[in-house]
């Protein structure tokens, strides 16, 4: 009898450990041949063809690049270095800096409240931030009163008027100072706005704001929002603002391209602010759009935040948002402004979608949707083709030779890929 049910209790031990029961293994998107889901392996080959001369060529120092389709992962490689000079090899579960890519993930926040009733897209910002009553818009040499206040629906598709990240980067303090966003955002609110809220489009700190009435609203910071709403159920175990010292080996550096004779070389980019600020020194400066580095993710991470939006709300039994709400989300609420993409691209709530191919330098279905950030990150979801793409890299700064253009490269690898 005994014999007999430690037989029976090894098969269900078993049987749990197949199943993943009681195990601390992170979910996965699942990886299949790539003909299985309509892809040709040969010219997805391409990619990393591609990406290695970009390597060679001292244009970028690693990639990490990701398709999937239905759902399932067709390509995953990583190449290149994570540390040039040390010839350390990039691994597909380091650690990169979101910057931008960030605001996706702060919309979908909103969004999360937006659906529980606790506030409303045309709500005016200064009924959760008080600094942003009675602001005025830039005429001239002149200051005029602003039209209407600053609306949720205008922060999230940077319809605002609230100074751009050019003149804006000056708001930001010293990383040693232990100074927290609401308190930036409040400076922000003093300045003049650009123009009329909701009449035009520039690109700024809409999405620091949004985290702000995000810790307003729940009464929790950001970081602890973001964890409890949004990566914990969606698994995303290697994502956060700060990078804990034991995962600290696995973040990626930022580079800056030089030219040097007739070719590039690569270097550290030496600021604080881009290297160890992520793993020391305060922890207030969250940045729900970017401009404090934003949240850190791997590839494998992120494309499960993607792909929730490209399921409509919802991942591997876990939802979100409603699919109508990601619908909204991910439909151009900018008229015709000219955003930052060029012609042919509208903009949603945190999110660049494409509205007409004519003329784009890149291929693509309308109603793709995307973003990317400031090192360089990019992704993109197509809904009509149930599609997928993630490139990571860490590079900052624009310099390059003339047609240098990875996102839109990548973007014709993984299309021209499609059987």
């Amino acid at each position: 009898m005994k014999t007999r049910f430690l037989s029976v209790l090894i098969v269900f031990i078993l049987a749990l450990s197949i199943l993943g029961v009681g195990c601390d293994s992170k979910p996965s998107i699942p990886t299949v041949k790539p003909e299985d889901e309509g892809f040709s392996s040969e010219r997805l080959v391409r990619i990393n063809t591609v990406m290695q001369e970009y390597i060679d060529e001292n244009l970028l120092p690693c990639t990490v690049t990701l398709v999937a389709r239905n759902g399932n992962i067709v390509h995953l490689e990583a190449q290149g270095w994570k540390d040039v000079d040390a010839t350390i090899p990039v691994e597909v579960d380091d650690i990169f800096r979101m910057f931008s890519m960030t605001k996706p993930i702060t919309s979908v926040a909103i969004l999360i409240l937006y659906e529980e009733g606790l506030l409303q897209l045309d709500d005016p910002v200064s009924l959760y931030i008080p600094a942003f009553q009675n602001q005025v818009v830039t005429v001239g040499d002149e200051t005029v009163p602003a039209e209407r206040e600053i609306t949720i629906r205008d922060i999230l598709t940077h319809t605002s008027g609230t100074i751009g990240l050019g003149p804006g980067m000056a708001l930001i303090p010293d990383l040693d100072e232990n100074i927290p966003v609401s308190e930036i955002v409040d400076n922000i609110a003093e300045l003049p706005l650009s123009f009329q809220p909701g009449t035009s489009w520039e690109y700024g700190f809409g999405h620091e704001i949004a985290g702000v009435v995000v810790e307003v609203i729940s009464g929790m910071t950001l970081d602890e929002f973001f964890e409890e709403r949004i990566f914990e159920p969606l698994g995303m175990d290697d994502t956060s603002f700060y990078v804990p010292s034991e995962k600290a080996s696995r973040l990626v550096p930022i580079y800056v391209r030089i030219p040097e004779g007739d070719g590039w070389i690569l270097q550290l980019l030496g600021s604080a602010f881009y290297s160890s600020a992520k793993v020391e020194g305060p922890k207030t400066q969250f940045g729900g759009g970017g401009w404090g580095g934003g949240v850190c993710s791997t590839i494998e991470d992120y494309a499960r935040f993607a792909q929730m939006l490209l399921n409509g709300g919802e991942l591997d039994g876990v939802r979100i948002l409603s699919r109508k709400t990601v619908e909204l989300m991910s439909t151009i609420h900018t008229e015709d402004y000219l955003i930052s993409y060029g012609p042919g691209w509208g903009f949603g709530y945190g999110l660049g979608i494409l509205d007409d191919i004519t003329g784009i330098p890149n291929v693509g279905s309308v109603g793709r949707f995307g973003w990317g950030g400031a090192a360089s990150t990019y992704w993109f979801a197509d809904p009509e083709e149930d599609l997928l793409a993630i490139l990571f890299t860490q590079v900052m700064g624009g310099a390059g030779p003339t047609g240098f253009q990875p996102n839109h490269t990548f973007d014709t690898l993984v299309y021209s890929a499609l059987e």
